[in-house]
């Protein structure tokens, strides 16, 4: 059996996840794969069917029409479904991972836009890979992966009494400023690098308007080991966000793999992901007034950290991971 030739986008750029994928797949037998940094028009050169395979993530973010102009429009309609197109010319099987409902940035009509564009995206693509299994048969269910750290971290007990923690990129979808407005006088830890300055700035004005003194935030970029520090010594991670544009959390798997709880606002995946498997790291609320009443009770019941990594590694371990794309690569 010859190989199966791949085409694999985007490149790691420093993304965990990325190269976590790239490498279980990597380890599949009978694969040879071309990892390339962005999928651009000039491909089409490649040939018809020139990859058996082409596995494409974040194809929609090409809908925002620029770092500086977060908005959809004509232009950018046109470069995602260019980029589309060159995909299933040049392959005899398109995978599309989809990992947002629509892009985190757009809203009102360019948002419903964009779902519409990237719904049809999954229907020109032989596969659409989905993290989560509440969005039905129409999608190909693969865990995500969790992550992998060089070298265990010393879990502060005492530190770990002591506070929460919110980790992750700073951003307006997270919704923390909707917790900060809800929060009590339990210690908290916003960590992370600031992906909106005034954003950003938004939070330290809350903190200082509500009189947070038990709120810290550490708005910088952490490297990994500071980053598993930080949230290992936690009490656990708190996810706020439960918009529509979201379909998993990367925070709630970076905590998953650590073997920390996670307390959260009920979004789809985590309401499925709680029905299908009763994850016992994983907390879910109906809202953030009962998510923090909840937190500042002192009735919290201790996830054991142990058990909850074992659990974690069971559902999204790399060796499902594996064997879901074998499934697909070499089965169908």
């Amino acid at each position: 059996m010859s190989n199966i030739k791949i085409l694999f986008a985007p490149d790691f750029d420093q993304n965990q996840y990325i190269e976590n994928i790239y490498n279980i797949i990597k380890s599949i037998d009978s694969v040879e794969l071309t990892k390339v940094k962005h999928i651009v028009p000039g491909f089409i050169t490649s040939g018809v069917n020139h990859y058996d395979v082409s596995i494409v993530h974040w194809l929609e973010n090409w809908l925002v029409n620029d770092v500086n102009d977060k908005r959809l429009t004509l232009r950018s309609s046109m470069r995602f479904l260019l980029r589309l197109f060159v995909l299933k010319i040049i392959s005899k099987k398109l995978i599309y991972v989809r990992h947002n409902v629509y892009p985190h940035s757009l809203n009102g009509r360019d948002a419903k836009i964009a779902e519409w564009l990237t719904d049809l995206a999954c229907k020109i693509s032989d596969v659409c890979v989905v993290h989560s299994g509440h969005l039905g048969k129409n999608y190909t269910y693969i865990p995500h992966p969790l992550y992998k750290f060089e070298n265990q971290t010393d879990v502060n007990e005492a530190d770990k009494i002591k506070r929460f923690v919110v980790f992750g990129r700073i951003v307006e979808y997270k919704a923390i400023d909707k917790l900060l407005n809800a929060w009590s006088d339990v210690p908290l830890l916003i960590a992370g690098s600031v992906g909106s300055k005034p954003y950003a700035e938004q939070l330290i004005t809350i903190k200082a308007n509500r009189h947070l003194t038990n709120v810290d935030i550490d708005a910088r970029f952490l490297s990994n080991e500071e980053a598993q520090s930080i949230v290992s010594n936690s009490r656990g991670l708190v996810l706020a966000h439960c918009e529509d544009d979201m379909i998993v959390s990367g925070s709630f798997f970076f905590a998953a793999s650590l073997g920390v709880p996670v307390y959260a606002v009920k979004t789809p995946f985590l309401s499925w992901l709680k029905s299908e498997s009763n994850y016992k790291g994983l907390h879910i609320y109906d809202n953030l007034p009962e998510m923090v009443t909840a937190l500042g009770s002192g009735k919290l019941e201790e996830s054991d950290v142990s058990q909850v990594s074992l659990e974690a590694k069971n559902l999204f371990g790399d060796q499902i991971i594996k064997q879901a794309f074998e499934k697909i690569l070499l089965h169908s």
